[in-house]
């Protein structure tokens, strides 16, 4: 049966402590020395997958399916004053592309590697989990999201503009795949252990 009205009235949110895009940290488990000041984060979407369940009567009655289809993680970064967190992520996009060669992914690989010997937990190395961290207007941690085997796609250069008169830091966007994502939350600082 249908909730009405006076079941809503019950548990609607009176408080009105609604969330509020303050800050975002993206950190790197590959890039530990790094955290990314974000601008604007777009988590992606997530859809769900959906099955036909078929009759005699209704040929196209859908039911929840069995996968999950996450999108791309899209980061507005500020750049930082000795372009490191920019370089880093470009480093890791030429690494895992080898545009120069062969050798290029191979000297990347060793650069980064955790697995010495082992050429198929290498291609691990390619890869890496991610964190987003939201806070409030006090920086205090709310929640965050972990990405799992996260890795650039698309990297903007950024955009100079010596006519603002204004100060305006340089930013870069960044887009990762990953191949899913959990969820925490944070009380009075501390990290819950509650991921979904």
């Amino acid at each position: 049966m249908a909730l009405q009205y006076s079941d809503v009235s019950k548990f609607k949110q009176t408080d009105l402590d609604w969330a509020q895009g303050n800050q975002f940290y993206l950190v790197c488990d590959r890039l530990p020395e790094l955290v990314f000041t974000c601008q604007r984060i777009s988590l992606g979407s997530l859809t769900a997958g959906e099955a036909v369940m078929s009759n005699r009567f209704n040929m196209n009655r859908m039911v929840p399916g069995e996968s999950l289809d996450y999108g791309v993680l899209n980061a507005d970064f500020i750049v930082t004053n000795d372009y490191s967190n920019y370089r880093s992520i470009l480093e890791w996009m030429k690494g895992n592309v080898r545009p120069d060669g062969f050798q290029q992914g191979i000297d990347y690989i060793n650069k980064v590697a955790k697995f010495e010997n082992d050429y198929d937990k290498r291609f691990k190395d390619t890869m890496s989990d991610m964190t987003v961290i939201a806070t409030d207007a006090a920086d205090r941690p709310l929640c965050q999201w972990n990405f799992k085997s996260a890795f650039p796609v698309s990297l903007d250069g950024p955009n100079f503009n010596s006519t603002n008169t204004d100060i305006e830091y340089i930013t870069s966007n960044v887009t990762f795949n990953f191949h899913y994502f959990e969820h925490q939350t944070y009380i009075n600082g501390v990290l819950q252990d509650n991921t979904i």
